[in-house]
């Protein structure tokens, strides 16, 4: 039977899963889940326990979690959350999760691990990078001389709720900002991303000049980071970057008009090349480099520290 590990990435609407080799190779098609939460509560502890059971004929030696909130990658507690998850700030979901399945577990923020999947997977050379990632909230991942930084009490990088003009940046340059924003333009019921990216893409000028301001309010944010960072390379990821890769080229574009001195052009833009997988290969790095920090198993590499 071949041995297994089964990657999770936590989010505020689904919770995405497959099986990976130790090599980074995914066993499995990328199932999605609803996120099973209410107002003021949610099950995610006990919904991972029964995603592993869906699994549990295929061998799995260790189930690697990429989650929303802020992390602490050592306990997999969940630090705090935001409103995307009523109830999850607190979690041990390291400990639950190890509980009902009986395999070791190891939990990250999930924009950390986007961050540690596109590294992995990619090799950049970069030792700083930022990346974002824009999907039911927006995040930020920090990568200094080749160190995941996270700041204290793990809460560096999270953007999404930097305030601007009396806003959580997330408010208003999420996804569904994006598909309201687009809605109320062009007079139509528009639900998904992809209904505003299909219209986009047929030419119609309300929406176009929708999504135009929108990525004109997260490129004003990415110019605010690079003063602050500096980082050599931006990474930008989420569901409708990766559906719509026009976006990334307008994004890059109205980044560069908005530099404010030539020495910040060298700043590189790039969006993720493993799309919505890329928290979960992240996650499986980081379980295989916490595994071999403890004994059990081989880092693939020392590409970054976690």
């Amino acid at each position: 039977m071949t041995m297994a590990l089964l990657a999770l990435d936590i989010g505020g609407t689904t919770i995405k899963h497959a099986l990976f080799t130790e090599a980074g190779e995914r066993i499995t098609a990328v199932q999605e889940t609803p996120t099973e939460k209410t107002a003021a509560d949610n099950h995610i502890a006990a919904q991972a326990g029964t995603i592993y059971q869906a699994y549990h004929h295929s061998g799995i030696t260790g189930v690697a979690i990429a989650s929303a909130g802020v992390v602490d990658p050592d306990t997999g507690t969940i630090v705090s959350a935001g409103y995307t998850i009523p109830g999850y700030t607190g979690t041990p979901l390291k400990q639950s999760v190890e509980n009902s399945t009986g395999v070791p577990c190891w939990v990250e923020n999930d924009v950390n691990c986007a961050l540690l999947g596109e590294l992995w997977r990619n090799h950049y050379p970069q030792q700083h990078i930022f990346c974002m990632t824009i999907g039911t909230g927006i995040g930020g991942a920090i990568l200094i001389n080749g160190q995941l930084y996270r700041g204290a009490s793990f809460g560096a990088g999270e953007v999404g709720y930097v305030n601007q003009n009396g806003q959580d940046f997330q408010t208003y340059a999420n996804t569904q900002a994006l598909i309201h924003r687009a809605a109320d333009a062009a007079n139509q019921p528009f639900t998904t991303g992809y209904q505003v990216v299909h219209a986009f893409r047929d030419g119609n000028p309300d929406v176009q000049n929708a999504v135009q301001l929108w990525l004109d309010g997260i490129a004003s944010e990415l110019v605010n980071i690079n003063h602050l960072l500096k980082p050599e390379l931006f990474i930008i990821g989420g569901g409708i970057i990766e559906g719509a890769p026009e976006f990334g080229q307008l994004l890059d574009a109205a980044f560069r008009q908005r530099l404010t001195a030539q020495q910040y052009a060298a700043t590189a833009l790039k969006t993720a090349t493993l799309g919505n997988e890329a928290g979960m290969y992240g996650a499986l790095y980081h379980y295989l480099q916490k595994e071999a920090a403890h004994g059990h198993g081989h880092s693939q590499d020392d590409r970054a520290h976690v």
